[in-house]
């Protein structure tokens, strides 16, 4: 970028600027009497050794210093949080008014509870305790769709504080962090001015000056407004002007303004010219000019005018130069006088829409489940895992932050009302439905582990419960009970979406008779159960509408692309090949496509996310790695035999998940299954393994030998969800899951299970019991359950027992014994690794006793669900070794990614 050379009057202001700067800072320092040094901060030096503490915050080490204090990592001993405190540089901590000032200030600040501004939580003695902020400083250049996302974040933290009356004044990328969540947050209004009057300069709360210090300048050179580096009164315009020259800095890499000294620099501040044509155009652009401009009553005036523009959509303009400008309007003219006679024959075409690219991060500790977009294009709704487990969070388009709805916990798999006013949604074995606004959420109707539901405009709902051999129908007003749609036996059917005449739906079908892709999307009606397929893929389809009435599209995933295929409703008819719209989805199951789209042209789904090997480690019972078991791996459940020498993992192959064995003394590994296979169970004896999939509904099990012609046979091959458990040692008895169509999940017992296959309940309840396990006796079994409102770990004698025991006391899951049965261990809800010792006589109830859990290690175990049996973590024979799965990295959490004006083609064109 050219510089200008400052004239010697600006070179001269600059400098006389600066140096009053340093005078004033001379005298407070020769002129203000130290106090005594503290016990526990030398205020003149701000150094500050680790451990000392500030009331409840003890110092761990330092994180960085600058003009305005130093600033440590440190631990609120109360609450249990990790903080920043910044300690204050002597001109505000040795000045008792100043300091009062400055206490009364930072009650101000402490007011900003926005999402994208680092919070203030106190002050102690003479440091201000800040929240702690992980992540990267902002840093460009940075692709467009991103410096956007990153702006409208930036603009609403300052919209936030200039609603208070407080402008930062020292705005610049080192400001500026983004958390590993796509977060952004601003840092470090120690420079903040709290308005009062246009007249007031005594108003920083970390300068606090006399009326003598007019004209003091603080902040950072190139990253001031104009009137800011002529020491003049500031307002929230400054801001607006540094916000610009951040977004500059994003987008090109380069500092607006950067000379070889402070005071050339604020000369360009105050006079150099601006060039902006490093720029891309657009919206962008035109946002920065108007902020980057000199006169007050020109520049942007409100920083809520900044989020506006961006989030709103933009059309194409073409930009001429003048010469060109010159013939067009000569063009037009003529051009005028001919559109009198053709304008009632034809209307002008609209320019095209430009794309924009841009992604939604989950708050931080959260994992978003799934995602649908309002019809109308305006708000995003997502099921958001955290602590304590999913609930709905709704987030408009034009703000940065998603906000819970009450009354969602547990949620699953929400879809909207065709008005964009109510969502649907599944929980407490429930279809439900709450205003996107917020209120009690209302329960239609049964409906176990649902599996996606579409609304159409009369009202109707039609939904996908477990087991899934079968849609319901109900209505949006509660009223009546669920109409079952029968479609077809042998079949399973998932997420439907009405087509725009409301009464024909997409829906997933599964059967075995599709042979090895076992899925097709396929079309039905509410009154015609007649099925036809629409795509051969075995994936979920959404309707997409488009400009067209008659037309628009169908989309869906192959593979990890995101397709759209041109579709004529009315006839049902495919047009051209599918396109692809994205070749980075994410899917949890094949079948499972997360996206959704709004009849604005927006599309809405899970970004890809590699989530790399993992590395299965042995551990000792403080946690100590020992050694490593096979090489890292990318994969799903696994399972060790008795002997240790051989590792089943569940990998990706070919659109489906199959089982692949490890020799681990030769370390050779080969394919075991060739059809959908999941989790896996090893017999005692080690020579074959039950193992979910197969079946239409991906619930069946299996018995697999390891040896002689190695052919799968059914195993309770009845409809439904199930996953199983254990073997007993005698292999008489199989313990297993099963997922009803109106109940929660029971544990089931198959007698005989390579013979007659005699199947009965073991524990059938009105809560969830799973992750069963044989003592190695055969005389108890240990599994989880839910009757106490949380996943508690309980033991139950076998086979008959009524009584049962609770072994974890706050919560637990997961259950494995130790080979002689002396010892049980367990994971926390918090990944923690039990222990409990267990005594009595084998079968007598009488005499049976648990100790105290105690706690030996955390471990990263994620597990596999609710209802999942594989923990990542498997116990040796003697209960000192513990094999633990855990990956080799910590990715990020997957995004939504969001794609405005997708549509390929205008449909017909």
């Amino acid at each position: 970028m050219h510089r200008l050379r400052p004239s010697p009057e600006i070179e001269t202001l600059a400098e006389s600027i600066l140096a009053k700067t340093a005078a004033l800072k001379s005298i407070r320092l020769q002129n203000h009497a130290l106090p005594p040094v503290s016990s526990t901060i030398n205020s003149l030096t701000m150094s500050v050794a680790p451990g000392t503490k500030l009331g409840p915050y003890e110092i761990h080490a330092a994180i960085g210093a600058g003009g305005m204090g130093e600033v440590y990592r440190a631990t609120d001993t109360k609450l249990k949080r990790e903080v920043a405190v910044k300690v204050l540089p002597p001109a505000v901590a040795n000045d008792p008014d100043r300091r009062a000032r400055f206490r009364r200030e930072a009650e101000t600040l402490a007011a900003l509870n926005h999402p994208n501004i680092a919070h203030i939580y106190g002050i102690e003695e003479n440091a201000l305790v800040m929240e702690l902020v992980e992540g990267q400083m902002l840093k460009g250049p940075l692709p467009a769709a991103s410096v956007i996302n990153y702006a409208i974040q930036i603009a609403e933290a300052l919209e936030a504080a200039h609603e208070k009356g407080i402008i930062h004044r020292d705005l610049k990328p080192a400001n500026i962090m983004i958390t590993s969540s796509g977060v952004i947050k601003v840092l470090d209004f120690g420079l903040a001015a709290v308005s009062t009057s246009p007249t007031t300069d005594v108003n920083s709360p970390t300068r606090t000056l006399r009326a003598s210090d007019d004209g003091l300048i603080l902040g950072t050179a190139a990253y001031m407004s104009p009137e800011q580096a002529a020491g003049k009164h500031v307002d929230k315009r400054s801001d607006i002007w540094s916000y610009g020259a951040v977004l500059f800095e994003l987008l090109t890499g380069k500092k607006l303004f950067q000379d070889e000294t402070v005071s050339e620099t604020l000369a360009d501040v105050l006079r150099a010219p601006i060039d902006l044509s490093e720029l891309p155009g657009g919206k962008i652009k035109r946002l920065i000019q108007r902020c980057l401009d000199r006169n007050l009553k020109t520049r942007l005036q409100d920083i809520a005018e900044a989020r506006i523009a961006l989030t709103e959509p933009e059309l194409n303009t073409p930009q001429y130069s003048r010469p060109t400008k010159w013939i067009i309007a000569t063009v037009a003219a003529i051009a005028i006088a001919m559109a009198t006679i053709a304008i009632s024959f034809r209307e002008p075409a609209k320019p095209a829409a430009t794309s924009h690219v841009f992604e939604l991060q989950p708050p931080d500790r959260g994992s978003i489940l799934s995602v649908a977009i309002s019809p109308d294009g305006r708000h995003f709704v997502a099921p958001i895992a955290q602590d304590k487990g999913p609930q709905l969070h709704i987030r408009a388009s034009n703000r940065n932050e998603f906000v819970p709805l009450k009354g969602t916990e547990g949620a699953s798999y929400p879809f909207w009302s065709p008005d964009s006013r109510w969502i649907g949604f599944f929980a407490d074995g429930k279809l439900k439905k709450i205003p996107r606004d917020g209120g009690p959420a209302v329960t239609l109707c049964d409906a176990s582990n649902g599996r996606g539901g579409t609304w159409n405009r009369n009202g109707v709902i039609v939904y996908s419960p477990a087991p899934f051999v079968d849609l319901r129908r109900t209505t949006a007003d509660g009223g009546g009970c669920p109409v079952v749609l029968k479609l077809g036996t042998n079949f399973s059917y998932r997420f439907p979406s009405f087509l725009p005449d409301g009464n024909r739906f997409l829906l997933t079908v599964e059967s075995k008779e599709f042979g090895p892709q076992v899925g097709r999307l396929q079309v039905s009606s509410l009154t015609d159960p007649t099925l036809r397929t629409v795509i051969p893929e075995y994936s979920s389809g959404f309707w997409a509408p488009s400009s067209n009435p008659e037309a628009g599209h169908i989309l869906f995933q192959r593979e990890f692309n995101l397709m759209a295929q041109k579709f004529k409703w009315p006839t049902l008819e495919a047009e051209g090949d599918a396109e692809v719209i994205s070749d980075s989805i994410q899917v949890s199951n094949v079948a499972y496509t997360q996206v959704s789209a709004s009849r604005d042209g927006t599309v809405v789904f899970h970004a890809r996310r590699s989530l790399g090997p993992r590395q299965l480690t042995w551990h000792d019972r403080t946690g100590k790695i020992l050694e490593n078991v096979g090489p890292p791996d990318v994969h799903g459940a696994w399972s060790l035999s008795p002997d240790a020498k051989f590792l089943v993992k569940a990998k990706y192959v070919n659109s489906l998940t199959n089982l692949w064995i490890r020799d681990l003394s030769r370390n050779v590994e080969s394919r075991l299954t060739y059809q959908y296979a999941n989790t896996s169970v090893w017999a005692r004896d080690g020579k074959s393994l039950v193992y979910s999939g197969g079946d239409v509904s991906q619930g069946s099990l299996f018995i697999k030998p390891l040896s002689g012609e190695n052919n799968e046979t059914p195993l309770v091959p009845t409809r439904g969800l199930k996953t199983p458990f254990d073997w007993s040692r005698d292999g008489k008895y199989f313990l297993y899951s099963e997922l009803g169509e109106t109940t929660r999940a029971d544990i089931w017992i198959v007698e005989d299970p390579t013979g007659q296959q005699i199947r009965r309940p073991f524990i059938n309840g009105p809560y969830d019991e799973f992750q069963a396990q044989f003592s190695p006796d055969d005389r108890w079994v240990a599994y989880t359950s839910t009757e106490s409102g949380v996943r508690e770990v309980y033991v139950r004698p076998f086979p008959n027992g009524t009584s049962k025991w609770k072994v974890s006391t706050a919560g637990g899951q997961f259950p494995r014994w130790r080979r002689d049965g002396k010892e049980l261990f367990f994971l926390s809800l918090d990944n923690h690794l039990h222990a409990v010792e267990i005594t009595g006589q084998p079968g007598n109830e009488a005499t049976f006793q648990t100790s105290p859990p105690k706690e030996l290690f955390l471990t990263n175990a994620p597990g596999t669900g609710s209802h999942g049996l594989n923990a990542d973590y498997v116990v040796s024979a003697d209960g000192q070794k513990f094999l633990i799965d855990h990956p080799t990295s910590n990715p990020p959490e997957a995004p939504l990614r969001v794609i405005t004006n997708w549509v390929p083609a205008a449909p017909g064109k």
